[in-house]
């Protein structure tokens, strides 16, 4: 019982982190704005 929630939990982890890591880096670094305008 404890492995399939520990892979279950990790990977939601993973997953989630990253995305949200890589959405954050997205915003902070959209191309196609000048570097003045960021707000």
């Amino acid at each position: 019982q404890y492995l399939p929630n520990f892979v279950a939990v990790f990977l939601g982890n993973a997953l989630g982190g990253a995305g949200f890591v890589g959405l954050m880096y997205f915003l902070a670094y959209r191309p196609g704005l000048p570097a003045g305008e960021q707000a």
